[in-house]
């Protein structure tokens, strides 16, 4: 079910009716008395639209009034947006009055319903969050626990087994950890002397196999590979490989093919007796196509303690923090039992409280809806969801819009501002501070504290 995000349209809306550039239109058009009604019942309704946002996801009645008011919204800054357009090109005032009377009264009549719905009035503040394509570093602070794990996917990956490039597969649910438990062991030092290479390729749903020994290469290399035909990747592969015992580590795969899983089964064969190819999956299936079942490894969630310290890293800046503020540990510690063991649900919560000082907006998360969504009681979902829910208004139509793009492609940092300026995503502070650097604001928020919106020198967006 698609969330619908409405406080920045409702702010666009209402800066552009108090510009003075439209003030000769609505007085020409006899509208003056809608826009002051807007102008004044408009920021009435801002108040409590976070709260609704949130609750559509439980509330029906709720979730139409939001679709209603979006539709009247959407239809009111196309009139604004035709108004601004004759005064530039100086166009004939030719207008239809009752349409556009009608326009105005559907959206005050949509904002006046919203007041009556039982919705509480919530203060928005602007916040700055902290700074996930996975590679092969790991940052040993977001590590908490995994010590057992680590040796049994150590044991299955250096054990003298007589086989060449054989594979081992760490399975398990999304969020769980199982990149990061391959990260630990590709850093492992018992893996930097047991093989001569260590490669490390993201290879996620966009299962290409020129891609993926692509990606190899360079990963091997270091370098940029610009080969394209299949068997001259295969063919620089084999020369990189053949006489090495190697490890490569295939992250994130979903692909369920076996036959596409058999056009990348020649680099199983490669490299010397004791290489070893480690996979992370979701599906049991994949682990079952390409390797025994007992080299796969069924990663559990972590313990309630190992969830809280990696909780407590993201929602307190320093221990003397998590000192002076107590009541919000004993809030903390029940919000971490909802995570049910998932790493990346503690981070998620952790990253969205850390920015939240009162004990009633803690409470406000504990006691959330969203937890008993009845398809979403388990997993990393309802944490996200949270999450998303939480953001500042200016920041959650940023990031939907995101979700146009195709996923896993890259994208200039500032292509994806000059798209949120075109569509009055990004507020002028009302000072002399320029858009696109307001936007490198949002940009930098979004891509830090946003669930799956990665940051690296372009920004690739993956949703």
């Amino acid at each position: 079910m698609a969330e619908i995000v409405l406080a920045p349209l409702l702010q666009v809306v209402f800066d552009k009716i108090a510009d003075p550039v439209l003030q000769e239109f609505s007085d020409y058009f006899e509208l003056d008395d809608r826009f002051k009604k807007l102008q004044r019942i408009l920021p009435m309704a801002q108040a409590v639209i976070q709260d609704a946002e949130e609750r559509q996801a439980t509330d029906k009645a709720v979730r139409i009034w939001l679709s209603e008011l979006k539709d009247a919204a959407c239809r009111v800054e196309d009139l604004i947006e035709e108004f601004t357009y004759r005064q530039k090109g100086r166009r004939s005032k030719s207008v239809n009055f009752i349409k556009n009377r009608r326009v105005l009264d559907d959206l005050l009549e949509a904002l006046v319903e919203g007041l009556k719905l039982p919705l509480a009035e919530r203060n928005v503040v602007g916040r700055k969050f902290d700074t996930r394509e996975t590679s092969s570093f790991v940052v040993g602070s977001e590590v908490c626990g995994r010590s057992e794990e680590r040796r049994k996917v150590l044991e299955m990956l250096l054990e003298s087994s007589g086989e060449r490039s054989c594979v081992v597969s760490i399975v398990g649910s999304p969020g769980i950890g199982k990149s990061t438990l391959a990260q630990m062991v590709y850093n492992d030092d018992e893996v930097k002397r047991g093989f001569d290479l260590r490669i490390w390729v993201y290879v996620s749903p966009d299962f290409k196999v020129k891609r993926i020994i692509k990606a190899a290469i360079e990963s091997a290399t270091g370098r940029k590979c610009d080969l394209e035909e299949l068997d001259a990747l295969q063919f620089k592969l084999w020369d990189i490989l053949h006489k090495r015992r190697f490890l490569l580590v295939l992250d994130d795969i979903w692909n369920e093919d076996k036959d596409e899983w058999d056009k990348l089964r020649p680099l199983f064969s490669y490299g010397f007796d004791g290489s070893r190819i480690l996979v992370t999956t979701r599906s049991q299936k994949i682990a079952m196509i390409i390797g025994p079942s007992n080299l796969a490894y069924h990663l559990k969630g972590l313990c309630e303690e190992d969830c809280w310290a990696l909780f407590r890293k993201r929602a307190f800046l320093d221990q003397l923090e998590e000192d002076n503020h107590p009541n919000l540990v004993v809030v903390g510690k029940q919000l971490v039992k909802k995570c049910r063991g998932l790493p990346l649900a503690a981070k998620v919560l952790g990253g969205l409280m850390r920015f939240k000082k009162e004990e009633t907006d803690w409470l406000h998360v504990q006691n959330s809806d969203l937890w008993g969504l009845r398809d979403f009681r388990t997993g990393v979902f309802p944490a996200l969801l949270v999450s998303y829910l939480h953001l500042p208004p200016y920041l959650k139509h940023c990031f939907v819009f995101c979700s146009i793009f195709p996923k896993n492609q890259e994208f200039e940092r500032k292509t994806v501002i000059h798209m949120w300026m075109a569509h009055g995503f990004i507020l002028s502070d009302g000072q002399s501070k320029a858009l696109e650097d307001i936007g490198n604001e949002y940009f930098n928020e979004t891509a830090c504290g946003c669930l799956y919106l990665k940051k690296l020198k372009n920004v690739k967006v993956v949703l």
